[in-house]
């Protein structure tokens, strides 16, 4: 693949995992999106997913989830 100085990387933090299947699909979906709205090419598109438990999770003043 070659990149252009409009590579988009997507970082995905979720509790809540998905098939392989999903997955693909979901790459796909931020693919396609980006390439309509904003005209980037797909080989532009980086997708990343990162599963975590909740326990590693804080939203504001030292709170768990």
């Amino acid at each position: 693949m070659e990149r252009s100085a409009e590579f988009i990387l997507v970082q995905v933090t979720s509790t809540v995992g998905s098939t392989p299947e999903q997955n693909l699909c979901f790459f796909r979906h931020v693919a396609d999106e980006l390439g309509l709205g904003l005209d980037v090419r797909p080989d532009d598109v980086v997708v990343n997913l990162v599963f975590v438990e909740r326990a590693d999770w804080s939203f504001g003043s030292s709170q768990p989830w």
